[in-house]
């Protein structure tokens, strides 16, 4: 598996987690869990992914596009965690999966495509073991 796959994967799972808090309603557990994988996802990806890009001519503007994202995103999870009435949880909770949908969507379908010449294969899997290492730290952290 390499940095892609790992990324994708990792989308798949936030997307499963938000799903569920639509379905179930507020629950803070699934809060909880949904902002410690977002908040750490998004940290460990900055610090590796977008950290190798930021200076290539091919990936600096989406890269840029994926900081605003992960701004955006962090802001709408912690508004998602505090003193909420149900139909207010509900409009932060699908500002929030908008947010991700539109960040996924962008970072696979253009980020991925821009940086995949980019790399090496020896390279994206040595990302991913480093965005594991990196994003494994800060929920010890946490």
């Amino acid at each position: 598996m390499d940095i892609f796959e790992e990324l994708h994967s990792e989308h798949e799972q936030v997307s499963e987690l938000i799903a569920r808090l639509e379905e179930a309603g507020r629950d803070e557990a699934m809060v909880e869990t949904l902002q410690s994988e977002l908040s750490s996802h998004a940290e460990a990806e900055e610090q590796v992914f977008y950290s190798r890009l930021k200076d290539e001519e091919e990936t600096r503007d989406a890269v840029a596009e994926g900081y605003e994202e992960h701004v955006a995103i962090s802001r709408a999870l912690t508004r998602l965690s505090g003193p909420l009435g149900d139909t207010t949880f509900e409009a932060v909770l699908a500002e929030l999966k908008g947010s991700v949908d539109h960040h996924v969507a962008e970072e696979e379908g253009t980020l991925f495509e821009q940086a995949r010449p980019l790399l090496s294969q020896e390279e994206a899997v040595s990302l991913r073991d480093q965005f594991e290492q990196t994003k494994s730290r800060l929920q010890e952290a946490a």
